[in-house]
């Protein structure tokens, strides 16, 4: 992360100021690519549970005689 130096904080003017201010934005926009992956990966991990449910139901039902599959 980009940190400001101590010269960078000593005078004002409005560079520096929009300098902060963007920098503001960037750790605002890094703190919530954390909290956007996490539910990135939360919803690869939902996909793939539905997709195991998925084929129990069709093993159960090709079991049941409810469904045929030539495949198995």
């Amino acid at each position: 992360m980009i940190q400001p130096t101590h010269s960078n904080l000593e005078a004002r003017s409005p560079l520096r100021e929009e300098y902060a201010k963007e920098l503001a934005r960037l750790e605002q926009i890094e703190s919530r690519l954390g909290t956007v992956m996490e539910r990135e990966s939360d919803l690869n991990i939902a996909q793939e549970i539905a997709h195991r449910l998925s084929n129990i139901q069709m093993i159960l039902s090709i079991r049941e005689g409810k469904s045929s599959d030539p495949s198995l």
